[in-house]
């Protein structure tokens, strides 16, 4: 990786050279020349070698996709362009490059309705602009899922300029199952997506705990000047790693989860797992046995009840009893 990214840095500085007409280059200029802008630019202080300048000459002269079939010329012990005018960043997009960006493109534009990403909409629009004058296939062909109009992403901007300048935050914030507005001295730490909503994860001040705010319920929030912390409690490269969603219940552990699911569905389960954490104790005709080692909240909880007839929960005790009283509540209201 090293390599390239210096190969590419000196294929732009013979470029520069060489589009300096003003002076001859020797091949001892450009080595000394790649040398001092290496040192510069790159903390390379080892210099470059006479093989390896005659190598890069040698590369951009070849045809794409090796080189740029650059016109560069010898005569009398001075290198040039043959046209004074040429660039290897002028040089025109073919078929491959084409097809790179507009997949590039394409995937950007996914997220173009999230204002944290709105500083691409102008580049996004030159490359497609670029790429239409060069190309007359304009059909989709990567979608991500996705919902339109999702309530509260406006948020997600200002929020994370709060967490990137480290800014305590008051919150008037409703609830679904309250009637009233709460107000909250939140510390904001995390935006996280999760089944197409839009979540704040934060200290709070009142409650002296974590936080995990629905964008979409957050009614106003303004800056305070109260002192920013960082909880003991998270780690953003920790936190989630043995639970599903964002939900965190006060005082819980990971527990050992055996599950078991039918032939039907047990292929979706191995080739997409439920949880990093996912293992396969047993694999059969009658399908599989995983174990997993999560935190039991609500939203595995509901995962696992989407599995519907495809599913047997094992072990833990205490989850198969919930489950059960679930389904029976739900199979009560169709008698």
């Amino acid at each position: 990786m090293a390599t390239n990214k210096n190969a590419s840095y000196r294929y732009r500085v013979i470029d520069n050279c060489l589009k300096n007409t003003a002076r001859k280059w020797t091949l001892n200029d450009l080595i000394e020349t790649i040398s001092e802008k290496l040192e510069d630019g790159l903390s390379i202080y080892k210099g470059v070698s006479k093989r390896t300048v005659q190598n890069d000459i040698s590369i951009m002269r070849s045809m794409y996709p090796r080189g740029f079939d650059a016109p560069i010329v010898c005569k009398d012990g001075n290198y040039s362009y043959k046209d004074p005018y040429y660039s290897i960043n002028n040089s025109p997009l073919n078929e491959r490059d084409i097809d790179a960006l507009q997949e590039a493109i394409d995937i950007f534009k996914q997220f173009e309705s999230i204002p944290v990403f709105e500083e691409l909409n102008s580049m996004v629009l030159k490359l497609e602009g670029k790429i239409l004058t060069d190309k007359d296939d304009k059909r989709k062909i990567i979608d991500f899922e996705k919902v339109e109009n999702v309530k509260g992403i406006k948020l997600i901007k200002p929020l994370y300029e709060f967490i990137k300048n480290k800014q305590v935050v008051e919150i008037i914030y409703r609830p679904f199952n309250r009637d009233e507005s709460l107000i909250m001295v939140i510390h904001p730490y995390l935006l996280k997506e999760f089944n197409n909503r839009w979540f704040l994860i934060g200290y709070n001040e009142e409650l002296k705990k974590m936080s995990h705010l629905a964008l979409d319920r957050i009614q106003t929030f303004t800056k305070t000047d109260i002192f920013f912390r960082i909880s003991k409690e998270f780690n953003e490269n920790l936190y989630f790693n043995n639970i599903l969603g964002i939900t965190l219940p006060e005082n819980t552990q990971p527990e050992l989860i055996e599950l078991s699911f039918s032939p039907d569905r047990a292929p979706y389960i191995k080739t997409k797992p439920i949880h990093q954490s996912q293992i396969i104790i047993k694999e059969d005709e009658e399908g599989i046995i995983i174990q997993l080692k999560l935190v039991i909240n609500k939203e595995l909880i509901s995962l696992l009840l989407s599995f519907g007839k495809d599913i047997n929960v094992i072990k833990p005790e205490s989850l198969k009893m919930e489950i059960k009283e679930i389904i029976s509540v739900a199979i009560k209201k169709y008698e």
